[in-house]
């Protein structure tokens, strides 16, 4: 099954099974290249903690499950977002991208008919 999967779910799931904070360093140059909003999410998590869940009514912020690669991990999750934006560029395809989020249905039909 592993052999099926896409480079961006194979770095996560390293990400994610690796047992200690030290064995997820040799992998952020990996991520870096080939994650995707997957891996930034289980960066995030481990540098910077979860925003609630903690505390009293568990309504504080967690501290950060890996706080000495914390640094390395935000240098990370910053890179791989500055270097991927999402590219529209015209203007009807900012406007199919919204009524696609309100009614996909009708822009199925729409795309159908006429593109």
């Amino acid at each position: 099954m592993r052999a099926h999967t896409s480079p961006a779910l194979a770095i996560a799931y390293a990400l994610r099974s690796a047992p200690s904070c030290a064995d997820r360093l040799p992998l952020l140059e990996r991520t870096a290249a080939d994650g995707d909003l997957r891996t930034v999410a289980i960066l995030s998590a481990l540098a910077d903690g979860q925003r609630t869940g903690c505390g009293v009514r568990n309504l504080q912020r967690c501290p950060a499950v890996c706080p000495a690669e914390a640094a390395e991990m935000r240098k990370t999750v910053e890179a791989m977002r500055a270097g991927r934006r999402e590219i529209m560029p015209f203007r009807w395809g900012k406007f199919l991208c919204a009524i696609n989020a309100l009614a996909p249905s009708s822009v199925d039909r729409f795309l159908r008919r006429y593109a």
